[in-house]
This record gives structure tokens, C-alpha cells and sequence, in this order.
């Protein structure tokens, strides 16, 4: 029977005030009760605008119904047949823009859509919880290796499609730790470590070999893979690491960090930060530029490491913020201050020390639409004013790293530092090499990066099984 409450059934979460003082998940999920009352507010309407919404086309409404019926474990596998990373996707996925912006029950004034996101991480974390123990059925081996470079949300999503078709996956990872973007990127506050843990422990379980401290470079370039190694194919899934700039004044002076740095500090590295980076802990005026979810992320990253006050600087107004509508309210609830319409033009810093003091900030005023679809940012002349400051972290988006594009081939690589490949098949113009997520899109939604991963992995399979 269908539930025609207006609104979401709520997810229970910390209290502000507890949220700030800890580093743990702020909302809690759904228990058995509440995912069957909000699965059942699904109208299973006739078009499915939801599935044409969501870039894995997952089968929302038949998900939903199996959910309302209480059989958790077939609504998984439906789930799962589009979305190997469903409960990461549930806590990270931008679905106020995409799924749930389509359902049908939010169209209508005062009701809000079916909470698609909670439901995928409902069924994620019941799976971890009761299902963990389910291994992939492979009956035999094809004999066929592939490599994956990184270890994000595009590598493990490919590794998993490939690994369910019997197809050797090794996975090399730069880092110390796995996960790429999950791990270093989003604090554990939005998607809890132990999440990332569980699906990284199941795709080695499932034969899925796992590579630390292993970055593409000269010592283990394409030609080495290929030949040396004898993989039979490649996955680069290495996303996007080096920062954008915004070329003002004193950008490079001390206290001032980008937020791939900043992130990676408090994520991963913290007993490194405490002991270098002090000021990161010690700061108590901070200034965050940017309208993303990653600004919203360093937003609140910094009022728990005991941020005073922490003003984030968007150059466009609310409206035009691309954000997930609950991080931005949690961000709000939280005390974080959001200056719209401002733009910095220019850092002051001490001369002594060249730290920083302050930012100065031009307000602006909206124009006509861009090539973003959003109204572009005008400039206000004589409008500047100064925002005093001990910290500023720049979040502004990244382009693919360097550090593996510059063994490619330069007619791979287009004029954003971006690999080039068929957005079909991920395909690159390299036999046998394959490219996707954020290394090939820019800074994007985790979900376009499981969907290449997916896409990368059935053409591998096209290429090499046959």
C-alpha cells in the first residue's frame, strides 16, 4: 500500500552541537522500519522519470517495492546489479539533482520526493551488516589480467564488474591507503572509513589484488604493464589531483592551502598535520572559498578542529550553489557562515612572516547565464572590503594529474590536462588502454565515476575476450 505522507521520512542524526565536536558519521542511516515507510511513498508511476535520472539507470521503483515488501536481500541484488558501490553512493551521491529531483512525488508543492539516496545506503549497509559473508560467484578463470591505476570510486567499481566476470584485477595505488577520492577526499563525517574498508575487504576476498605505495611513473609506465607484465589490458583511474589556482596576490603565501592538500591532511595524514601543518589545527578565523561539495567538506572540517568562526566565499548566490542540499544544511546548522556574492582578489599577509591576516573580497552582482547554465558573476567595482583571516583553504576543483599525464601520449591529453577517451566505451586512442572518472571528467559526482568504471569494464572485456 502505498504511504502518501508529503514528506521524507527523516534520518536520525547528531545534534549540531554533538556533530562539531567529533569526527564521526552525522546521520545515522535508516533501521528496517524506516526504509519500509519511505520505500512505500514510491508511486511506481508509469515513466520512471527517476530511472532515466540517475546516470546507472538504476530500477528505483522496483528497489523501492521490494523494500516496502521487507525482502531486503532481493532489493540489494537489484541494486547492486547497477551499482556496485551502493553504500557509498547513498551517503555521497548528488540524487537533489539527479534521481530525486525527477520523482514524481516532489513535483508537487509541499511533498518531497522519495529519499532514493537513504534508501541505496540502507540497502549497502544491510548488506555489510547481514549479507557480508557473500562471495562473488566466479566458476572459472578466463586467464585474462587487468590493471587498474587508483584506487577510487571509478578503479573499484571496474575492478568488481571485472572480477564478477572472472578476470584478474590488480590495483595500483600511490598512496598508503586505498580508496583514492573516498578516503583522501571526503572527511569520514559524510562516509564513514569502516564503509570503504568493507568494500575494498570484499573485492579481495574475491581475488582482487591490491597494490600500496605503487604510482604510475617512469619505473611502471603503459609499455611495462602491457609488455613486461603482460597485462592484457589498462585501467587509469587515477582522478584528478592537481589543484586549480586563482592567480591572485600572496595566493602562495603561509597559512594559505588548497583543498586537496587540506583534505588529505585532516582525512589521512593527521599525525602529520599535528606536527607540520599546526597552523591547520590551531587556526580560529578561516575563510573557505568555493561553492562545491567540496568547500562544504573543508567548511566543516574546520569548525571541528576548533575554528572560531569559518566564512565560506562563493562568487555566485545560493541558488547557483553546486551542492548537496543536506551537507549544505548540515554546513548551516553547524555555524558556518556563508558569504554569497563575494569574491577574494587578493591576500594580506604579514610582511615578517608572509602569513596570512586577511582576504580581501569583491562583492559581485549576477549577469546572464554562462556556458555552466548558471548566471555569471559580475564584478562590483569600489565594492571591496577585507575578511580578517589565519587560514584559507582554496576549493576550486582540480584537473588530472600531472605526474601520470605526462607519460601519455600529448595527443591523449586535451588543452584541461584531461585524458581524452570514447564516452561509450572509455576507450583511449591507445590499444588496450582505458581511462575514466575525474581524471577524464574534472572534479565530478562520485556516480559518473562508478558509471565509467562499469562502462570501462564491459569494454575491457569486448577487447580482451575475444
Amino acid at each position: 500500500m502505498i504511504n502518501m505522507q508529503n514528506k521524507k521520512t527523516p534520518m536520525r542524526k547528531q545534534s549540531p552541537k554533538e556533530a562539531i565536536g567529533n569526527f564521526d558519521e552525522v546521520n545515522f542511516g535508516y533501521n528496517f522500519e524506516e526504509a519500509i515507510t519511505e520505500a512505500s511513498r514510491c508511486l511506481n508511476c508509469k515513466n520512471h522519470p527517476c530511472v532515466d535520472a540517475c546516470p546507472l539507470h538504476n530500477n528505483i521503483p522496483l528497489i523501492n517495492q521490494l523494500i516496502s515488501d521487507g525482502k531486503f536481500s532481493e532489493a540489494y541484488k537489484v541494486s547492486i546489479n547497477n551499482n556496485p558501490l551502493s553504500s557509498i553512493c547513498g551517503r555521497v551521491c548528488e540524487q537533489d539533482s539527479l534521481c530525486e529531483k525527477d520523482c514524481v512525488r516532489g513535483l508537487k508543492i509541499d511533498n518531497d520526493p522519495v529519499a532514493i539516496g537513504n534508501l541505496e545506503r540502507f540497502l549497502g549497509d544491510y548488506f555489510a551488516k547481514y549479507r557480508k559473508d557473500e562471495k562473488i560467484k566466479c566458476l572459472k578463470s578466463t586467464g585474462k589480467r587487468v590493471a587498474i591505476i587508483g584506487s577510487g570510486p571509478a578503479a573499484l567499481s571496474c575492478a568488481e564488474v571485472l572480477a564478477k566476470n572472472c578476470v584478474s584485477v590488480d590495483i595500483f595505488e600511490k598512496n598508503t591507503k586505498f580508496g583514492g577520492l573516498l578516503r583522501y577526499g571526503i572527511p569520514s563525517f559524510v562516509l564513514d572509513r569502516s564503509v570503504i574498508d568493507f568494500k575494498i575487504k570484499f573485492l579481495k576476498e574475491n581475488g582482487v589484488i591490491f597494490h600500496a605505495n605503487r604510482p604510475f611513473s617512469e619505473k611502471m609506465t603503459l609499455k611495462d604493464l602491457l609488455e613486461k607484465n603482460k597485462f592484457d589490458a589498462v585501467f587509469l583511474a587515477n582522478g584528478a589531483n592537481e589543484p586549480r589556482k586563482m592567480g591572485i596576490l600572496n595566493e602562495n603565501c603561509y597559512g594559505s592551502y588548497d583543498s586537496k592538500t587540506y583534505l588529505s591532511l585532516n582525512n589521512a595524514h593527521r599525525f602529520f598535520m599535528k606536527i607540520h601543518c599546526k597552523e591547520i589545527l590551531t587556526a580560529k578565523h578561516v575563510v573557505v572559498v568555493g561553492g562545491g561539495n567540496v568547500a562544504i567538506d573543508v567548511d566543516r572540517v574546520a569548525i571541528r578542529n576548533g575554528a572560531s568562526d569559518v566564512h565560506n566565499l562563493y562568487r555566485r548566490s545560493e541558488k547557483e550553489m553546486p551542492v548537496r542540499r543536506e551537507e549544505y544544511i548540515n554546513a548551516v546548522n553547524e555555524g558556518i557562515i556563508f558569504d554569497f556574492l563575494c569574491n577574494p582578489i587578493e591576500l594580506k599577509v604579514d610582511k615578517g612572516t608572509n602569513r596570512i591576516k586577511g582576504v580581501v573580497v569583491q562583492k559581485m552582482k549576477l549577469g546572464e547565464l554562462d556556458s555552466s547554465g548558471r548566471c555569471s558573476p559580475i564584478p562590483i567595482k569600489g565594492s571591496e572590503f577585507t575578511v580578517p583571516c589565519d587560514l584559507i583553504v582554496f576549493a576550486l576543483g582540480a584537473s588530472s594529474d600531472v605526474n601520470v599525464t605526462k607519460l601519455l601520449p600529448v595527443d591523449v591529453i586535451d588543452k584541461k590536462g584531461l585524458i581524452l577517451i570514447n564516452q561509450d566505451t572509455c576507450k583511449t586512442s591507445i590499444p588496450h588502454v582505458f581511462a575514466g572518472g575525474d581524471n577524464v571528467l574534472g572534479p565530478s559526482f562520485v556516480v559518473y565515476a562508478v558509471d565509467h568504471g562499469k562502462k570501462a569494464a564491459m569494454s575491457i572485456m569486448e577487447d580482451i575476450l575475444k
